[in-house]
Order: structure tokens, then sequence, then C-alpha cells
């Protein structure tokens, strides 16, 4: 039998994935030099690369001409002149000399190759086997920052659970955030309906906090693997964003565990859970899809990932509804 040789990518494509950090200094420029060559498919010459490039930022500038100035805000209309001013500076939209630097810093990075003659004079360019993998790893990122999330769900959210548990104002409320960036909208919003929010959170928030001006909310942590607080002290615990993470030690199921002991015996337990989104049959949503749910990995879940976590907790008293992609688990003791 013949033994199948291994592809030498294997490894490094299980290895090797790309941060914010690692392309932070790429150009629009580059990134879209990147996403060329990748449809090109096959060495190209520099120049005619070039061209196509120039020629797809013309018929985007075009537009601009389009565009009334009537019934633009204050805002648009300071871009509009912005955008009309930097036109007329500039009779070429790029030019060879800037975009050169640019194949150059992107091959110093190894995101494209040249291919040089025996003058080693570049006769042509292609795109490496990192390529690929960047622009879908960029394309992972701005979706789990910035897409991901829209606080609009969030409002419809409350009033949902203002409806379900018939509680319009509480007490004390435990807040445990594992997230990792404070939403400061969120945080007042849970300032606005509590007279006293605890804050147990995944990162650091005193400065932030001390800051914001909300003066009801306090910081709590966690001591000895328990939050630090005793017995049936909240009326309401909410986990506004449920990851595969922890808190010094601490994991989601032990966080609900503990949530249960420090909730009152009439409190209730929220959990937010974004949904890991279903295949699709049509071939360019289903890959946004699974572009979604890989750059949201360990933070979106199925139904039934939810419900095996609930069965490895100690929540037995629960409901779970789902809302426009949101699962909310409402749980008492």
């Amino acid at each position: 039998m013949v033994e199948k040789k291994k592809n030498p990518n294997e490894d490094r494509k299980q290895n090797l994935t790309f941060s914010i950090v690692d392309f932070i200094d790429l150009s629009i420029i580059e990134l879209l030099t990147l996403e060329f060559l990748i449809r090109y498919g096959r060495p190209i010459v520099r120049h005619i690369l070039y061209n196509q490039i120039t020629n797809f930022l013309l018929r985007e500038s075009a537009k601009l001409d389009n565009l009334e100035k009537m019934g633009l805000s204050n805002s648009e209309l300071k871009y509009f002149n912005f955008l009309k001013a930097k036109k007329e500076r500039k009779k070429k939209i790029l030019s060879t000399s800037s975009f050169y630097n640019s194949l150059s810093n992107l091959e110093k990075k190894g995101l494209i190759k040249f291919n040089k003659n025996e003058r080693n004079k570049i006769i042509s360019i292609e795109k490496t086997v990192l390529t690929n993998e960047l622009m879908n790893d960029i394309i992972q990122h701005f979706i789990s920052f910035w897409i991901s999330y829209d606080f609009k769900i969030i409002i419809e959210i409350q009033e949902l659970l203002l409806k379900k548990t018939g509680v319009a104002s509480i007490e004390n409320l435990l807040v445990i955030w594992l997230n990792f960036v404070h939403d400061m909208r969120l945080l007042q919003m849970f300032s606005s309906v509590a007279d006293t929010v605890f804050l147990l959170s995944k990162i650091d928030p005193t400065k932030e906090i001390s800051e914001s001006g909300l003066d009801n909310i306090k910081l709590t942590s966690i001591y000895n693997a328990r939050i630090r607080e005793p017995n049936e002290m909240f009326d309401a615990v909410i986990m506004p964003f449920y990851l595969i993470t922890e808190i010094e030690g601490m994991n989601r199921i032990d966080l609900i565990n503990d949530s249960l002991r420090v909730l009152k015996e009439d409190g209730n337990l929220v959990l937010i859970i974004d949904k890991k989104l279903p295949a699709s049959n049509e071939v360019v949503l289903n890959r946004i899809v699974n572009l979604y749910n890989k750059a949201n990995m360990g933070e979106v879940f199925t139904k039934q990932q939810i419900l095996e976590d609930i069965n490895k907790s100690n929540l037995k008293n629960y409901e779970l509804i789902e809302h426009k992609g949101i699962f909310i688990v409402i749980g008492k003791k």
C-alpha cells in the first residue's frame, strides 16, 4: 500500500493564524492588491495589476460625481467636501511609485511572491499560500468585532426580559462579563434598571467605571473559586456574553453554579447566547455563514450545545427562548 504524502502546509495551516496586530499596518491599497491577486489566480505583470486596481478605484471615485449636496447632514456634507477637495488635489488616484512600494512591503511579509528573470528583474507577481488565509482572517476579525454585535437587539432583549420576568426594577444585580471589551452603553443600561450593580469582569474595568459616572456600579471578584459575595444576595444575575472562557479559573459552568448560590430564592439568572448559524444551500450565503461561525468560535452555540452545558450545571428550572438568532436562558433556583 502506497503511503499518502503529507501536505507540507498542513501543520502550518493548523498553527498559523493572523491577529489584528499582524495586519494593522496594511493599507487599503495593499488589501486590494491581495484580493486582486487571489481573483487573478496566476502570475501577473505588475503594471497590468496596477491598471486593474487604478480602474477599479476610478469607477468607485466616479460615484461621487453623481452625489447631490442637497439633503446631506452637516457631517455628510463635511465628508463630501473633503472628498471633492481630495479629488481636485490629486490628478492620479494612485501613483506607480506608491503602488510598487506597497508591493515591496507585501513581498517582505511573504504575502506575495516576486518572479524574477536571470537579471534579477521582476517579471511578474503572484499570491502565496498565506494570501488567502490572511484575507479570510481579516474578514473574520471584522465579522467578530464589528458585524456580529448590534446594540439594537440588546434593547429588544431587555423589553423581552421585562415581559417574561415581570421585573421592571432590581435592587441588587450581578453582571458577569466574559467579553474582552466593555460596552459602556450596556453597563449604563444595567445601571439604569438596578439600584446597585455588581460587576464581575474578565478584564479590569476599574478606570472605565471610575470615569463613567455610573456611581451605582461596584466591582466584585473571585475568591477561593467562588464569587466573592454572600448567599442569596442578588435579585438577578446576568451573563450578557456567554463564551467559552474563564474568570480566574472559573469556567462558564462554574459561574452558572455559583450564580445560583448568590441568587435570591425568587431571583432570575439570565444567559444571553449567540446562535451558531446553520449551513445554507446558497453558495455565497454559506461562505458568509462559515466565516461568521469560524470568526466567533467559542462565542456561538447550537441549541444542543446549550442544553449540554445546562445539563452539566446545577440549573434545573429554566426556560430557553430564541429571539432573532439569540438564545436567552431564564433560570431560577
